[in-house]
């Protein structure tokens, strides 16, 4: 929910930002100088099937999104028609696959906390149920991020892509070669027809169906949340590192415009625009329940970088750093 924000010349234009989290989906409507004239936000309900797996239900999340959008509207006191674009930033490698011809889904989203991939990874093909096998074997099975899904559901089937930092997300992207990886496909057993085509981070992906919302609206971005952090800290340069918590806890480092492999467990996330290509390294700790010492976060700051913001508890300061205590849990 939100307040209502009045007074509004109606001839104005706006933007749509949504942000699909772990917890929460919300959307803020931004007029030309980045104000906020409206918000809405719906809680995520997570499925907890058997003990280490977490699940989304598809058509669930969908219609919470398309409720936020339809609430921030409102809330600003706007009209649809007054909303110029939209972008949207995702929480990362949590993925479903569907059939391309009904558009229904195999399955439930497999969470980016879920802890089944190694023994899906030993077991493959008993992993996958049997319809899913055949779409596969047919050509008729899509392989997503909630990025594609979403996509894919705005503009009723006509668009089926992503962008190059969800990509990255998945662990089944080259960054070095900037592709699907057609060695991993290969290992197993994967057609590369089923992923999507991968688009810059700031791209026209088309428009939204006039029957979701009334008119089309240019879909004109969609990121990964933790990439989408980094460039709302102007983590801009080489060296930058911006460390935030939500329900996991990420540490991004900007690594220029060369993707590097790591040596240290951190995993190499890519996003693009028309004329730079930027990688980060990711340091994830998946639950915020544990307590970390803060001097272990900071050793892994090296002197080159730049610590805009970092969460940490309890509070430290310095020349370079603002730490703010919360309850539990840290991102980095």
């Amino acid at each position: 929910m939100g307040t209502r924000r009045n007074g509004f010349s109606k001839r104005e234009s706006c933007v749509l930002s949504v942000d699909v989290g772990t917890t929460s989906i919300r959307c803020h409507v931004y007029d030309k100088v980045a104000k906020i004239r409206g918000s809405c936000t719906k809680k995520v309900s997570l499925l907890y099937p058997e003990p280490g797996r977490v699940e989304m239900d598809p058509e669930e999340l969908w219609q919470g999104f398309v409720s936020v959008v339809k609430g921030a509207v409102q809330d600003s006191g706007l009209e649809m028609s007054q909303m110029e674009a939209i972008g949207i930033s995702t929480q990362r490698a949590t993925f479903t696959t569907w059939d391309r011809n009904s558009g229904k889904t195999f399955h439930n989203f497999i969470s980016w906390q879920d802890l089944r991939a190694a023994e899906m990874v030993r077991s493959w093909n008993n992993s996958c149920t049997m319809k899913l096998r055949q779409a596969v074997d047919e050509g008729t099975c899509l392989f997503g991020t909630i990025d594609t899904w979403l996509l894919y559901k705005l503009t009723k089937g006509l668009v089926h892509a992503t962008d190059y930092s969800n990509a990255s997300s998945t662990a089944i992207f080259d960054s070095y070669q900037m592709c699907w990886s057609g060695f991993l496909c290969s290992l197993l057993s994967l057609p590369l027809s089923i992923f999507p085509k991968v688009q810059n981070t700031s791209h026209n992906f088309g428009s939204s169906d006039p029957s979701i919302f009334g008119v089309p609206i240019p879909i004109m971005s969609v990121m990964a949340d933790q990439q989408a952090a980094m460039f709302g800290e102007c983590c801009f340069h080489t060296g930058d590192v911006k460390i935030t918590m939500g329900t996991g806890t990420f540490m991004d480092i900007n690594t220029g415009n060369k993707p590097h492999t790591s040596v240290a467990g951190t995993h190499t996330n890519t996003h693009t625009n028309k004329h730079t290509q930027t990688n980060t390294h990711t340091h994830t700790l998946y639950t915020n329940s544990c307590k970390i010492n803060q001097f272990q976060i900071l050793q892994t700051v090296t002197s080159q970088s730049r610590l805009f913001i970092l969460y940490v508890h309890p509070p430290i300061y310095n020349s370079h750093s603002i730490l703010v205590p919360v309850n539990q849990g840290y991102i980095c």
